[in-house]
């Protein structure tokens, strides 16, 4: 048997057939698909840029009508009903929502009105002003359901040169260093405290030096002299109630 000779590949097909694919380099696919992806980045840098050059703000991923997005966007309805208004110049739903559901301001505090009109006055009655002690004539002491009033002709009691002087303007005479003035016929009803005091001199008790006495040894004295008045010093309290009743002693 007969050695073969070794294998040679034919340098040209046989006619009638194809010639042999090249095949095609890895590092021609790996730079076309850098390539692919290089545009790809562009391409959407490019198109998430509007006119002004500001990167416009990613348009939210649409939802069912009437139900809001997980990420808060508003439903498409309301979407399209704020463009309708935008257009016709009307609110939108979603700004008369914004006005309902806006944040309360606070509001300024009312201004305070104040009437211009002046009050009438309040009437009152002033307690009648008393010297202290009220010097006068005792008239009457009377006692009736267990309350004793008395009736007063008050006067005054000038001494010194207040009687000097009154009686050089009156041309009267001073005796024994006094006048009564005696020019008002006002005749004043008090109450009597029921814990007044009385005290007598020469008239009540017939000693000159003051000396304790009652209401009963007043209306005794009162009675048995008619006319004839008994000179006094009246003392009261807050409330007008006289709470001393003393004899004044003339010589």
């Amino acid at each position: 048997m007969s050695a073969q000779p070794p294998y040679r590949p034919p340098t040209s097909p046989p006619p009638g057939y194809p010639p042999p694919r090249r095949p095609f380099p890895a590092a021609a696919v790996a730079a076309g698909v850098v390539v692919l992806l290089i545009v790809a980045g562009v391409a959407y840098w490019l198109g998430g840029r509007d006119s002004s050059g500001s990167t416009a703000a990613p348009t939210p991923p649409a939802t069912s009508a009437g139900a809001p997005s997980a990420s808060g966007a508003a439903p498409s309805a309301t979407a399209a009903a704020s463009a309708s208004a935008a257009a016709s110049g009307a609110p939108s739903a979603s700004a008369s929502a914004a006005s309902v559901y806006a944040a309360p301001t606070s509001a300024a505090a009312p201004a305070t009105v104040t009437s211009s009109a002046t009050p009438s006055p309040t009437l009152t009655t002033a307690p009648p002003v008393n010297p202290v002690p009220d010097f006068g004539y005792l008239h009457t002491v009377v006692t009736a359901g267990g309350v004793t009033k008395l009736t007063f002709d008050r006067a005054i009691l000038l001494t010194g040169a207040a009687a000097a002087s009154y009686a050089k303007a009156h041309n009267t005479q001073i005796d024994d260093d006094y006048i009564i003035q005696n020019d008002n016929p006002l005749i004043r009803t008090w109450t009597v405290s029921p814990t007044a005091v009385v005290t007598g001199s020469i008239q009540l008790s017939g000693q000159v030096a003051e000396t304790p006495s009652t209401i009963a040894a007043l209306q005794a004295w009162i009675a048995a002299h008619g006319k004839s008045y008994l000179p006094v010093n009246l003392y009261y309290d807050k409330a007008d109630a006289v709470t001393k009743i003393a004899e004044v002693y003339f010589p």
